[in-house]
């Protein structure tokens, strides 16, 4: 099944005057449905999420297409009306009928090569996980690799770093003695005085940070640190501080590390796997959900998904490390599943000392917990030099150095298998302004070499109308040149919808129904009269029969 989530704007579409952002957005969704069509026939059903507002090309009669409002799928309506993109896509996975496993796209996205669902999961099961740029740090000149590493940056030394993740929650550097005399001045004489400095409630270094600049105000150098050719850097403002919300969220739940953004193109969702996210931080999404318009406090929804996927771990028993082991199945650890789990355990290349240690580790634990007599190693299972008795789980379990050893190696794992995928040879991404040439090379080498994935960003602003017309006729100019064949969810031409908004649909749609009941009783109606008069003529036929055999009597 295919998703697509209609961007919000609360304003009607005058004839007079077009509103180029929802025509835009209709021009795009539009073609999306193209590409989708061309590029993805396997898919079975179209869901489309809007707050109301239907695209007046839009046929409502294909069974293959939902309209979805978000009355449907907010659980709370005191959060309604909603202006917000992450609070719309917090409750996506409510969808009445939306299958476990889905696809997911904005408006903005158009297929430009043919996709399977092997482009979206790992053979054999996980998913794919795109990634793109890399998240802005939490504080200018903080890398991500400083937080947490035993030793208190000043430059990560800030609120929006959680005090270098905690490394300067406890180092009180106002206090600043003078160096220990080098021995080559010995003779020089040194200032032992103690310096003080005074310094704000709750800061404790002497580096004042200048906040969390808007990344769209960063040079242009800077702007190339944190991201490539994929990143919509001028864009990132509200985007980027939620980004930095949920990466610092992260790092105090499963550690710091360099997070990089997801890739703005379609992905594969898990109802389960969100489920699971936002009962792990329920409170964070009730705040976003709750939020009008878009924040740097929300919870970005995809970022937030695909981290948590790739982060979520389960606790193994040393049972169930003991089985994995046990490839043969015998409930016994041959020499070939020892070496095995040695590999595991320790730094490869292994050496003679490796071996031997686990050996004497394991005949001592085998001794204090004897095999029983029905378990025997498979035969062939033992190296000629090897002295090993029967190990059983049994043995294993009773040995705490081993199980020690084997639960700090391998004693959790993935809780969802997945694999990540560097996006920058599958996404085009081009941002939309209305510099018209400029929007003319970057859609020819869309032409030439369309990647599967291609992301048309709306920033055309408040341009000229003159301006604004002709970034839209080059636009469709480009797009009926790759989808020039309409699709099956639109009306055919010089035909519009009659309905603008949900709201009169569903009204004409209850009218319909009210009318066919009213339709249907009276036919029945009518046919109860017929019956009941026949069957009327027919008693008195009966009765007049009778009558005159009495008579003749």
């Amino acid at each position: 099944m295919a998703l697509y989530g209609l961007v919000t704007i609360e304003q009607s579409v005058s004839k007079s005057k077009p509103k180029y952002p929802f025509y835009m957005i209709q021009l795009e969704l539009r073609y999306s449905l193209r590409s989708l069509e061309r590029h993805a026939p396997w898919i079975r059903r179209v869901f489309l999420v809007t707050n109301g507002q239907i695209p007046d090309w839009l046929t409502l009669d294909n069974p293959k297409l939902t309209l979805v409002t978000h009355e449907e799928i907010f659980p709370d309506h005191d959060h309604l009306p909603t202006f917000s993109s992450p609070a719309i896509e917090a409750h996506i996975h409510r969808i009445p009928g939306l299958s476990e496993h889905f696809l997911y796209f904005n408006d903005d996205v158009l297929l430009g090569q043919p996709v399977w669902p092997e482009d979206f999961l790992v053979p054999g099961g996980g998913y794919k996980v795109f990634l793109a740029w890399r998240v802005p740090d939490c504080a200018l000149d903080c890398s991500a690799t400083w937080l947490r590493d035993g030793h208190c940056d000043a430059a990560c030394n800030t609120e929006s770093c959680d005090w270098d993740a905690g490394d300067c929650v406890g180092v009180d550097p106002n206090l600043q003695p003078s160096p220990a005399p080098d021995p080559v001045d010995e003779d020089v004489d040194h200032n032992a005085e103690e310096h003080l400095v005074d310094l704000e409630p709750g800061n404790n270094s002497r580096w004042e940070p200048e906040g969390i600049r808007p990344i769209s105000e960063l040079s242009a150098q800077e702007r190339h640190y944190l991201g490539n050719d994929l990143n919509p850097v001028d864009q990132l403002d509200t985007y980027g501080l939620s980004l930095l919300k949920v990466n610092r969220l992260y790092n105090r739940r499963y550690g710091p590390e360099q997070r990089r953004a997801i890739a703005h193109m379609p992905h594969l969702f898990s109802r389960a796997v969100i489920a699971d996210l936002q009962a792990t931080f329920a409170d964070e999404f009730t705040r976003t959900s709750a939020a009008r318009l878009r924040s740097g406090d929300d919870m970005q929804f995809a970022f937030a998904y695909f981290y948590f996927l790739m982060s979520e771990r389960d606790r193994v028993s040393v049972g169930d490390i003991f089985d994995t082991i046990d490839t043969d199945g015998s409930g016994t650890w041959s020499d070939r599943e020892i070496r095995t789990l040695l590999t595991k355990l320790r730094v490869l290349p292994l050496t003679r000392e490796d071996l031997d240690r686990m050996w004497a580790l394991l005949r001592s634990c085998a001794e204090a917990v004897p095999a029983a007599a029905d378990l025997t190693t498979p035969p062939g299972e033992r190296y000629l030099d090897s002295n090993l008795p029967v190990i059983t789980k049994e043995a294993v379990l009773a040995c705490p150095e081993l199980t020690t050893q084997m639960g700090r190696s391998l004693g959790n794992r993935t809780r969802y298998p997945h694999r990540v995928v560097d996006a920058n040879e599958l996404v085009s991404f081009t941002m939309v302004r209305s510099n018209s040439s400029l929007l003319v090379g970057a859609l020819d080498s869309l032409r030439r070499a369309p990647r599967k994935f291609i992301c048309l960003n709306n920033n055309v602003g408040a341009a000229p109308e003159s301006e604004t017309r002709l970034v839209y006729a080059l636009l469709v100019d480009f797009l009926e040149a790759l989808f020039p064949r309409p699709s099956q969810f639109e009306l055919p031409a010089n035909y519009r919808n009659r309905f603008q908004h949900v709201s009169e649909l569903r009204e004409w749609e209850r009218q319909r129904s009210l009318l066919r009941v009213a339709t249907v009783l009276l036919t029945l109606l009518l046919l109860a009269s017929l019956l009941h008069g026949q069957l009327w003529s027919a008693v008195c036929r009966r009765r007049r029969r009778t009558a005159r055999m009495v008579v003749e009597l």
